[in-house]
């Protein structure tokens, strides 16, 4: 089944819990030169700056990648301009436990795109969670 375009846009939320302190897991997911190492999905090779940004040797072939400025909140928002010209609006947060409690919720929101089947955008949900589970298994070690 595909995705009608006249219809409203879908976004799903994936979230992992890391038993580490937000703001090292804000500047680890911040670093450019991290992405390699926990979001397979994105970057494969090497992250060179570009312009704005930053330019990454994916798996979709090379893509770009602009972030939003370093900040106290946890917001980690990127644009992913891919192969075909098509920017892709990511949002993306760092959210501590909060209460004194240790640890931190990453959360990432995966949106459709258009034309996206069912199965595509279920593929793409599941390469993001795989991707927030590096980065947990990289954070806790």
């Amino acid at each position: 089944m595909s995705h009608d375009d006249r219809v409203s846009p879908e976004s799903r939320h994936v979230a992992v819990w890391v038993a580490a302190a937000a703001p090292q897991v804000y500047a680890f997911a911040a670093d450019p030169h991290n992405l390699p190492a926990w979001a397979a999905g994105l970057a494969s090779g090497e992250v060179r700056p570009v312009g704005e940004g930053w330019a990454v040797s994916s798996p979709m072939g090379d893509v770009t990648v602009e972030f939003a400025a370093r900040n106290a909140f946890g917001v980690l928002d990127h644009v992913v301009g891919l192969p075909d010209g098509q920017e892709v609006y990511n949002p993306m947060r760092v959210i501590p436990a909060g209460g004194g409690q240790a640890g931190c919720e990453v959360v990432f929101t995966v949106r459709r795109r258009a034309g996206m089947t069912d199965e595509e955008f279920d593929a793409d949900v599941a390469a993001v969670a795989a991707d927030l589970q590096t980065l947990k298994a990289l954070l806790e070690r």
